[in-house]
This record gives C-alpha cells, structure tokens and sequence, in this order.
C-alpha cells in the first residue's frame, strides 16, 4: 500500500509526545509508521521538559525547536526552509502551514498538507477584538484554503473546515485510529477478582479529561438513576482536569457513594485493564462554544477492547460510534437519554457482547493506527504527484 515512490517527509506537530493528549498520540502514530515508509523522515517539535529522554527511543528523528507556542510556527517555517523544496510537509495544526503556504508559493519547500481535529477551526482568541479576530480567520482561511489537501478526522471536523475555509479547501475525512494490539479484551473476572471489584456487578467506564464538555456531570446523574433499579452497578472515572473536584462534591451529593470511583491519571498497562475489566464504556461529550469533540479517541479504545460504547449523536463521535451496531449515540445533554442507554445495555448482555464484537472487529479492518496511516500517506503520494502552486482564488 506505500510503495508509489520516495518521499522526504517531514511532520510539523506543535503538539508531540512526551506531552500527552489525543492530538499527540495521532502525530505520534502517523511518525512511527510513516518513518518506515519514507525515502527521509523528521518530525519537528517544540523543545519540551523530557523530550530528549523521549526522543533517545523514538524510531524516528525528531528535530526540537526552541520555541513558544505562539512563535513554534515561525520556528517551524525556518526550519521548512532550511530542508528545501524536495520535502513534503504535512501539519498537525492550520497554524504553522500558513508560513510554509507562503515558502509553497516562492517554490522554497514542497507541498504543504493539513490535519483538522475540531477546536482548532472554531478557536477565537481574539473574539474580543474584532479587527484583530478577523485577521486570525483569514490566516486560518489561507491556510485551509491552499493547502495542497486537508485531512479531517471526522465528518464534523470536515464540515467545520468547509465552513472556515468558505468552501475552498480540499478535504478528505481519514477518522482515527487506535492500537488493538494493546487495546484487547482480556481475562474480565481474573482481572475483577484481583482488583476486589463485584464479579457480578455491571461496571460502566469513563475515560476522559475531566473538563466540563466530556460530561462527567450528566452520567453522574444518569448512573443515579441506573443505581435505582439496578444497585450492584459501578462506575469507575478514569481522568485528570480541573472538573475532578466537582464532581467529586457531585457524587457525593447524589449519594453515590462507593458505587463510584475516582482513578485519577493511569498509566497505559492500568488503563487497559479498567477497559478490559468493564462492561459498557461512556462518555456523552457535549459541544460548548468552540470547546468540541473532533473524535474521541477514546471510544475506539474500548471498542478495540471490546466494549460497547454509549456517546453523543453529535460532533466527531458519530464517526467512532456506529449507532446500534458498536453502540448507541444519545442527545448528550439528556441525563434520561443517558440513564436509558446504560440501563439498556446493563440488562442485556448479548446486546453488549454483539456490540463489543463488531465494534473489535471494526478496529481491526480500518480503525488502526497502521491502517488509517497508510491511506493518508497514500493520499499524500498521489496529491503530491499532481500538486502545482496553488491557483485558487485568494480568499476574501
């Protein structure tokens, strides 16, 4: 699937491991198989805390910029220019393609690729001045518009670069991945008895950044009401962020006690195993502003583990989702919505058994990281191929 010809390649990811989030780890994936496949392969990063311990192990050259976040694409763009017109250039964020846009134009680096993930293209920083908020939409606009192509990890995250891009970008949607080398299903009473958890018990799951849009607050509520009918169940909340500490006071409010447990950040072994251990994964995300679910890798984690997911029927996540066959897609904001999806799937296991089979199975054939890297990197061959200076109008 990659052999069509050399390529030099150079990833630009403002956001790299070791520091940690979804963006992170998809630059990180595409890095690893991507290095395999290219004539010459670097990754441009900031310099951050770790980064040299991190990058002594990585299968792949990574070149740290000292920078900020604000000048990273400055930085970035002398770099570009450094390497020359025979590298392709593929962006993890609309911001530091701007620059290299304008090196595309004077031929002095190659042809410059997009990823959109969601929060990036409803951002204003500057909303509350108007002249200078409009200068950051026409950057963005630029910079979505001549892209030689924008790869966009769902539907919505396609929908909104059309929209910031006025109809002039050319996008693909190419959804995230996930390793189910790693995220497996495993022994669930061996791993339950050993961690003291009910054997019997329906045990839901949330893994998330615990802010206020992932909607921790509403499956609180909503677990209330599984509880009602059906006492034995569990929730465990796996996650950091400054919404921890509320609800927490939440739980306790609702008078959930022990039925719910707090696990703070895990490492990747200890969180395999609350997927593995778990019955039914959810996490009924809500937009808030330009505060958006792009995706949520996340759900293909626990569909890759075998579990059935219960998510919202808006944003990225209806492209992780597939409703009743993976799991069931709910109106985010209705804590009776939530409860009745949990509730559903508590009482029937074949359902959930049905639904972790196909949502597996749905990782293994196009889902994974190797897969999803190997069509974007093959949509760059061919786009690079016929790629020419950009001749579309500039935008407005």
């Amino acid at each position: 699937m990659y052999a069509f010809k050399p390529m030099r390649l150079v990833l630009v990811a403002q956001d790299f491991p070791p520091t940690r989030g979804g963006i992170q780890s998809y630059c990180f994936e595409l890095a690893r198989n991507w290095a395999l496949a290219c004539e010459r392969f670097v990754v441009l990063a900031p310099e951050v805390s770790g980064a040299r311990n991190f990058d002594a192990d990585a299968p792949f050259d990574v070149h740290r910029l000292r920078a900020t976040q604000n000048s990273f694409f400055i930085a970035a763009a002398l770099a570009l220019g450094r390497l020359g017109r025979s590298w392709v250039s593929f962006h993890s964020h609309w911001y530091s393609a701007g620059p290299a846009l304008a090196l595309r134009r004077g031929r002095a680096t190659g042809p410059v690729f997009v990823a959109a993930h969601g929060r990036e293209l409803l951002h204003e920083p500057w909303h509350r001045v108007r002249s200078a908020q409009a200068v950051y939409d026409r950057a963005r606009r630029f910079a979505l518009s001549r892209a030689t192509c924008v790869f966009a990890v769902s539907q919505f995250t396609s929908e909104l670069v059309s929209r910031s891009s006025r109809g002039r970008a050319l996008v693909e949607v190419h959804p995230n991945g996930t390793d189910p080398t790693r995220f497996r299903p495993g022994a669930r009473v061996e791993l339950r008895r050993a961690r003291g958890l009910e054997l019997g018990a329906s045990i839901f799951l949330c893994v998330a950044r615990l802010v206020a849009r992932k909607g921790i607050d509403t499956t609180l509520r909503a677990f209330q009401a599984v509880l009602a009918v059906n006492p034995e169940a569990q929730l465990l909340i796996v996650g950091e962020g400054p919404e921890r500490a509320p609800c927490e006071t939440l739980a306790s409010t609702l008078g959930l006690g022990s039925r719910v447990r707090f696990l703070g950040a895990l490492n990747q072994d200890e969180l395999v195993c609350c997927y593995q251990l778990a019955d039914v994964f959810v996490l009924p995300a809500r937009s808030e502003g330009s505060d958006v679910e792009g995706f949520g890798i996340a759900y293909l984690e626990a569909s890759a583990c075998g579990l059935p997911c219960i998510g919202p029927n808006v944003g990225g996540p209806c492209d992780a989702i597939v409703h009743e066959q993976t799991g069931i897609c709910v109106d985010p904001t209705s804590v009776a919505a939530v409860s009745d999806a949990m509730k559903r799937l508590a009482a029937d296991p074949e359902a959930r058994s049905r639904m972790g089979d196909r949502g597996r199975q749905r990782v293994l054939s196009e889902l994974n990281w190797p897969g999803v890297a190997a069509r974007i990197f093959r949509s760059i061959q061919l786009h690079s191929v016929r790629s020419q200076p950009a001749t579309r109008p500039d935008p407005a």
